[in-house]
């Protein structure tokens, strides 16, 4: 089982490489931009002309390998990825338990577009609060707040204990992000799983509906509602009270979130 979850390993190093490149982002942007142009036809702008992009949030980058494709295409980007980021691991042979977004999604903040912000299909009405919205005039200002909430993320990780000035910190930060018209929690929790996947839950559809079998998910999840949940899943998984199917004898256990979100897809494909 251990090799199917190779992935666990190789993305957090992606993300903590990704994360040094945070004021390098000139050269990260073209990078991204050519490979991009090689390995798909979707677009990183809505730019007809798809002219190079100038800046880019590390949310995008991971989207890269990310997105919606084949196993097989998703370790041959992965590979360039970490072949430009220095990554010392190889490419992951196997997704298990790694969702992706879908190939439409490709960026979370418009990198063309100066009266766009981030990208995602939940209007405003459904999220945030009006005071937390990022300036929309400014791409750049959505763009380093994504830095700011993918580095937030990381560091959040590194300790087993927060106070709750700590955590309160963090859960403006989401909310901040959140926030803003066409982004959602679900399109961030996605990220913050694929870069610590044994500290994060993805909140995709098919994990949320196998969650639900356990705890009670509301309809509207920000900041402080995720890490909440986060909890109450943990303590589930270390009190092997998750199971792929609850209504059998089944001695397949969830052990943690990634084999947690195995276990989803699976009972919910067969």
């Amino acid at each position: 089982m251990e090799g199917d979850y190779d992935w666990t390993e190789f993305h957090p190093v992606c993300a903590d490489k990704l994360l040094e490149c945070k004021n390098n982002r000139i050269s990260l942007s073209n990078w991204a931009h050519s490979i991009n142009n090689e390995i798909s036809k979707c677009r990183f702008t809505d730019d007809p002309e798809n002219k190079p992009i100038t800046d880019i949030d590390p949310f995008t980058f991971m989207n890269l390998f990310n997105r919606q494709m084949n196993w097989k295409n998703r370790r041959r980007v992965a590979g360039k990825v970490a072949t430009f980021l220095g990554v010392d691991i190889p490419a992951p042979c196997c997704f298990e338990g790694c969702p992706h977004r879908a190939r439409a999604k490709i960026y979370f903040a418009d990198l063309s577009n100066p009266k766009s912000t981030i990208c995602d299909d939940k209007p405003a009405s459904t999220v945030g609060d009006s005071s937390m919205l990022l300036d929309s005039s400014n791409p750049k200002s959505t763009i380093d707040a994504l830095w700011d909430i993918f580095e937030k993320a990381i560091e959040f990780t590194k300790y087993r204990d927060h106070d709750t000035s700590d955590q309160n910190v963090f859960i403006e930060s989401i909310n901040k992000v959140i926030g803003y018209r066409y982004s959602s929690m679900q399109s961030i929790a996605m990220v913050f799983y694929w870069v610590r996947p044994y500290n994060f839950l993805p909140l995709d559809v098919k994990t949320k509906k196998f969650l639900k079998q356990y705890v009670k998910i509301p309809n509207e999840i920000k900041g402080k509602e995720y890490l909440e949940l986060i909890e109450q899943t943990k303590k589930m998984i270390q009190n092997k009270e998750i199971k792929k199917d609850e209504n059998t004898r089944s001695e397949e256990i969830a052990n943690s979130f990634p084999e947690l979100v195995a276990m989803s897809y699976t009972k919910l494909t067969n």
